[in-house]
């Protein structure tokens, strides 16, 4: 139920993303790290905000964080997922604050989800600007942190955020040597050049003519975990994206972010309210893996398994990066690439 509610969640998360004007642009994030982000902070509240955001989440996890305080091995399978997002990524996520935390809150969040925790009062604007930045940049520097604008209130009290990216090697690497310059047409319909990798090897491939696309599901090394490519046949991500069936969520109400009606009572000792939440999420493929460095020497696929009628899969247009993790069948990272990034020399 929870495995479900969380692919739930990331589809129409997807969804919102295309609705808000990007459908020409690139974008990436993990749900489940979204989910277990506002799982944790739902231990934090009281009263009518804990009620709708534990509405949003489908549970209420109140119950679960007094099992975490005695049992380590409990806390990990609470957080349903994490340990394949973090087998294949770098994950962090910190709370910046103003007041004054309850110690069972800070102590349960740095056990349960490893956050950092930032008391940044008395700081200005810009003094906290820097603070983010500084941490996003530490973090995360395959983005490089510093050329983010990140709007915050004169009145600050707290803020979290997540960053993530994938750093893992292909099961099958790709041969450098057959990446050629080819044509791909990108989300505003116009063809650019881009470097196209190369594999011949022994491939799942899985065509769902209701939705109107084929996926290639490529394992990544030493994990059941696998990168899945989705490329409609004829219609749009949006469309493809629509036609798959999921639960409707609740609306995540404004309560939280309320200052006049949020109840962090369990999570801050001052009165509290939420300014913000981010995650900042990023994936680079090449032939070795994703923010891997390439393997110079030349990788032969030598599969004996290859079939004698080979199927082409082609990916020159806007297409669907997700991984997925097979035990749980559950999504942990999700991207649509609509126009690549070209560095082509």
């Amino acid at each position: 139920m929870l495995i479900e509610t969380i692919n739930n969640a990331t589809i129409l998360l997807a969804r919102c993303f295309l609705e808000d004007g990007i459908q020409s642009k690139n974008f990436a994030f993990s749900g489940l790290l979204s989910y277990l982000t506002l799982a944790v902070i739902n231990i934090g509240l009281q009263g009518p905000t804990k009620y709708q955001l534990s509405e949003y989440l489908n549970n209420n996890f109140t119950h679960s964080s007094y099992q975490m305080t005695t049992n380590k091995k409990a806390q990990r399978r609470y957080l349903v997922g994490m340990e394949y997002l973090e087998s294949i990524s770098q994950v962090y996520s910190s709370i910046f604050y103003s007041g004054r935390t309850e110690e069972n809150f800070e102590q349960m969040a740095m056990e349960l989800f490893d956050f950092e925790l930032f008391h940044i009062h008395g700081s200005t604007v810009s003094q906290r600007i820097q603070i983010v930045l500084d941490w996003i940049h530490e973090k995360m520097p395959v983005i490089g942190g510093y050329s983010f604008k990140m709007p915050f209130d004169d009145e600050f009290s707290t803020t979290i955020l997540n960053t993530c990216y994938i750093k893992h090697k292909w099961d099958q690497m790709f041969n450098t040597k057959k990446t050629t310059a080819q044509l791909f047409t990108n989300g505003y319909d116009q063809k650019i050049v881009v470097p196209m990798m190369k594999n011949m090897d022994a491939f799942k491939v899985y065509e769902d003519p209701m939705i109107g696309s084929r996926t290639l599901f490529m394992p990544f090394e030493n994990e059941d975990i696998y990168a899945a490519i989705v490329v409609p046949f004829h219609s749009s991500i949006e469309h493809i994206l629509n036609k798959i069936n999921v639960r409707i969520l609740t609306n995540l109400r404004a309560t939280l972010f309320s200052r006049e009606e949020a109840d962090m009572s369990q999570m801050m000792k001052d009165p509290a309210y939420l300014n913000d939440y981010y995650q900042f999420a990023s994936i680079d493929i090449n032939e070795s893996g994703t923010y891997v460095e390439v393997t110079p020497e030349v990788i032969s696929n030598n599969s004996t398994n290859i079939p004698k009628n080979i199927l082409q899969f082609h990916v020159d247009k806007p297409f669907i990066f997700y991984i997925y993790a097979r035990p749980l069948k559950l999504i942990i990272f999700f991207a649509v690439v609509t126009n690549p990034i070209v560095e082509w020399t």
